[in-house]
């Protein structure tokens, strides 16, 4: 079908003495009619929508593929113009998906027309210039945007394809990260509030913030708070995996030095101006000069220096290289029972497992002695599992590289 607009927009520019641009704008306009797709007389029109949406979504999901591909570096970043020739050792690749992208667009005109055709819609969806009303209602209704999606679709993580009947909710998006509904009134109250913390000077931040300007902030801290639940988890983090939350803790420090420095400078600013009546100018002042020296220290040399990101960058520049490995074992033998339970689980499954027996074992402590037997086969599982890199774990092949792991009598079923 794109062939025949090309075709069809040369002839006019010929005829017209118009731009190329402005003919084939013109052409990819005009209506389509049953011998523009043939078979489109007796398609149905909610199947005509879902040829459209199917289309739109393997555009999206190839638009995510290439995301993932440059974020990761597996391929370089290119301009993505389709009449640039792609060079290097990655070219055919490259290629290959330049040639996917024409493909596709070339299959969501096609389809366009085809639910143009089959009267499923009125007028073709804006391709290119300014939008006109009719276009536009043919692109809400071939491409929804269901309540709460981003407009990706299933190529983003928890979307979905619109299906046949759903329709564009016609709705503003509500409001994204800082933007606020709604701030606090009134005058700043004796009682703060906390994430989870109770008393008589304490109020939850879920029954105050949601909405407000500082909502984020809490949104941030109860995340980081899920994380630090997990210290049961810890043992069975991969060296990979302590080193990416290092440079998560680089990246916290440096917004949480920008937020501090927002917050407090604006308080001091404000309490400098006569603005803020009832607060401690000089509190203020030296709260904001005591954390900018730890996150936002002045350096004479014309910049400023973020300590604790610094400290963080400085652990993760130490693990550049490092990778798991067994230590001696000591005698120690992983039961059999345990070996076979865990046969076939993934890394992650079994540092489940260990996390599990980990808070089995603090809880125990309370009443009885405790035994970490069973927790330190797990972690010697893992940690030949993070060593060799496998997907599952195979006692085999454990036994054949680790003497502990080699026919242990104790059983290590709970």
């Amino acid at each position: 079908m794109t062939d025949k607009i090309k075709r069809d927009a040369r002839a006019r520019a010929a005829a017209t003495g118009e731009s190329y641009t402005r003919a084939r704008r013109a052409v990819a306009r005009q209506p389509a009619t049953a011998a523009d797709v043939p078979g489109a007389e007796g398609i149905p029109q909610p199947a005509a929508v879902m040829l459209a949406r199917h289309a739109r979504a393997a555009r999206l999901h190839l638009g995510s593929w290439r995301a993932l591909a440059e974020g990761s570096q597996a391929l370089p970043r290119d301009s993505g113009s389709s009449w640039e020739e792609p060079s290097g050792p990655a070219a055919p690749v490259l290629q290959a998906r330049q040639t996917a992208g024409l493909a596709l667009l070339d299959l969501e005109q096609w389809s366009e027309r085809t639910a143009l055709a089959s009267g499923a819609i009125t007028a073709l969806p804006d391709l290119l210039g300014p939008p006109t009303p009719g276009g536009s209602a043919a692109e809400r209704a071939l491409y929804p945007q269901p309540a709460g999606d981003s407009g990706r679709w299933c190529a983003d993580a928890g979307g979905r394809l619109p299906q046949p009947g759903e329709e564009h909710t016609g709705t503003e998006p509500g409001p994204g990260p800082g933007l606020a509904r709604h701030c606090l009134p009134g005058p700043v109250p004796a009682w703060h509030l906390c994430l989870y913390a109770e008393g008589r000077d304490v109020r939850k931040a879920r029954d105050v913030v949601p909405g407000t300007p500082a909502a984020p902030v809490f949104d941030a801290a109860a995340t980081l708070s899920a994380y630090a639940c997990g210290w049961m988890d810890r043992r069975g983090d991969s060296p990979a995996d302590l080193a990416a939350a290092l440079d998560g803790l680089a990246e916290l420090a440096e917004q949480l030095a920008s937020v501090t420095r927002q917050v407090l400078a604006e308080l001091a600013r404000r309490a400098e101006a006569g603005t803020l009546d009832g607060a401690d100018g000089a509190a203020l002042a030296s709260a904001r000069d005591s954390a900018l020296g730890v996150l936002d220290e002045h350096d004479p040399r014309g910049w400023t220096v973020n300590h604790l990101r610094g400290m963080f960058q400085q652990a993760r520049a130490a693990l550049a290289g490092a990778t798991a490995a067994l230590p001696d074992s000591g005698g120690a033998r992983i039961p059999v029972t345990l070996a076979r339970q865990m046969a076939g689980k993934t890394a992650a499954q079994i540092r489940g497992e260990l996390g599990h027996e980990m808070f089995y074992q603090r809880q125990r402590s309370k009443t009885r002695p405790t035994n970490y037997g069973r927790a330190e086969a797990l972690e010697r599982i893992l940690t030949w599992l993070h060593a060799v890199g496998a997907a599952s774990y195979d006692p085999a092949a454990h036994a054949a590289a680790d003497p502990a792991a080699r026919g242990g009598t104790a059983d290590g079923a709970r």
